[in-house]
């Protein structure tokens, strides 16, 4: 057996021995260099934003880097993410007040070092602030889903691109259901899309991007939303500013979904915004627009839409009002109506109906009916049917107004079935019908008052059952 004494033992413990110093002359290089801290937010500040960067130094020696951070000192119940070569990330859901302990470990050849900081969260109640990507979904859903369930508005800026749907979130839904209070805003209308690519066999007549329940709150700035089944379908409360929603198509020949739907409990507000090419195909089913509820609609254009058997543009049995907007080009097939179809509240106000066709090509109203300074015109119902741009079976008043060059099988103008309809300061000229009442038909006993109105050059004549 060797011994110490041996020349090849003493050898070997010699270069051990230089294996060693060197060893130890690293490590105090490494330690030399100290531990990397924190950057940012500075070290024992407080953070008043959420999300936020954490950001650590980084050096040549450094092979890898990962940050924890939990309620308690070394804890990491809140966050924990290795960074690989990275030296930070971005976190979000971190607790609105109060400590938080951070800790930011390095390893390196000597091996793992950590710096620890303590920050103080001051969030507080006001808006966070999610940016985006171009087209990064895996954000926008991240960002509803954790707005969900934050208790605070939520705001989720979307840099222009095109944020592509392909899978279905709890049974139809193509995006997390809104159940906080979230607002997300594009960069502007043209640039900022959000669509599905759904596969051929996914057929879902109810296929929603937005969801929203009662208690939430919605609010869309300058965005499209295309070939996206319903675009909104809503029960709280939503707005849609400046937005685009168009195209129902999902695959080849198959179309799923009207474009808005605001149901009874829902509170909706649509400005300066475009419903287009809409076209349900569903026995029944709603173009652009269904709304039970409360909707305001300003400055805005339904145009393009159409329903087989339904309503190609808005069927109402709510509340609804209609201020500078465009109702145009809509098409009821099969029995369905062109424009409107009211059986609620209808305020109509300084705005155009135009070319617009179906069983009735423009408004029909069951319910209260009231509109003022706004043209009715080119609209058509199908052969021998009345009503070309009105048909009125309900209190109706216009004032103001003017229906023009409309045609249908009688009461081209308007056909009045048994309501109270009143007129005032209002023209009606132009219009066509087939057999009579070229400007108005008034029929059942409808009561009619006509107060500084005008009814003249109609075809084949101006108004039967006129007082």
């Amino acid at each position: 057996m060797d011994t110490p004494h041996d020349p090849f033992v003493q050898k070997t413990l010699r270069i051990l021995f230089v294996i060693s110093l060197m060893t130890c002359a690293s490590v105090a290089s490494v330690a030399a260099q100290g531990i990397p801290p924190l950057l940012e937010p500075p070290p024992g500040s407080t953070i008043t934003t959420d999300p936020v960067t954490f950001s650590g130094a980084h050096t040549s020696a450094d092979l890898k880097h990962l940050l924890r951070i939990g309620s308690s000192l070394g804890g990491s119940n809140l966050f924990s993410q290795s960074l690989g070569t990275g030296h930070s990330a971005t976190v979000s859901g971190l607790p609105s007040s109060g400590p938080i302990y951070v800790s930011y470990w390095t390893l390196n050849s000597a091996g793992w070092f950590v710096n620890r900081v303590v920050y103080t969260m001051d969030v507080g109640s006001g808006p966070r602030v999610w940016n985006c990507p171009a087209g990064d979904v895996d954000c926008l859903i991240n960002a509803i889903t954790i707005g969900n369930g934050s208790g605070n508005p939520e705001i989720i800026q979307l840099a222009a691109g095109t944020y592509t749907l392909d899978s279905l979130d709890n049974g139809s839904n193509l995006l997390p259901s809104i159940i906080g209070n979230i607002t997300i805003e594009g960069a502007e209308t043209t640039s900022t899309i959000i669509r599905s690519s759904l596969a051929s066999n996914i057929i879902a007549e109810s296929l929603t991007t937005f969801n929203v329940d009662e208690s939430a709150t919605l609010e869309l700035k300058s965005l499209s939303i295309i070939k996206g089944g319903t675009a909104i379908r809503n029960s709280g409360s939503a707005t849609v500013h400046e937005g685009t929603i168009s195209d129902n198509l999902i695959h080849t020949n198959f179309r799923a979904g009207t474009g808005i739907v605001n149901n009874q409990t829902g509170t909706m507000t649509i400005e300066d915004s475009t419903v287009s090419n809409y076209n349900q195909v569903f026995p029944g089913g709603g173009g652009a627009i269904q709304n039970a509820g409360t909707m305001d609609l300003t400055g805005s254009s339904i145009e393009g839409n159409s329903s087989s058997g339904g309503t190609g543009g808005i069927t109402n049995g709510g509340m609804l009002t209609i201020t500078t907007s465009t109702i145009a080009r809509n098409v009821g097939h099969d029995g369905g109506d062109g424009a409107i179809v009211n059986g609620g509240s209808l305020e109509l106000i300084n705005s155009l109906v135009q070319n617009n066709f179906g069983f009735v090509g423009g408004l029909v109203s069951f319910g209260q009916t009231n509109i003022s300074k706004s043209i009715f015109t080119g609209n058509r119902s199908e052969t021998g049917v009345s009503g070309g741009a009105i048909f009125n079976a309900g209190p109706m008043t216009i004032s103001q107004s003017v229906i023009a060059l409309n045609k249908a099988g009688e009461g081209a103008g308007i056909f009045n079935r048994g309501a109270d309809l009143s007129l005032e300061q209002t023209v009606i000229l132009g219009n066509e019908a087939a057999s009579d009442g070229g400007g108005i038909k008034n029929v059942n006993n409808g009561r009619l008052t006509l107060t500084e109105t005008v009814i003249t050059n109609n075809t084949p004549d101006d108004c039967v059952g006129c007082p």
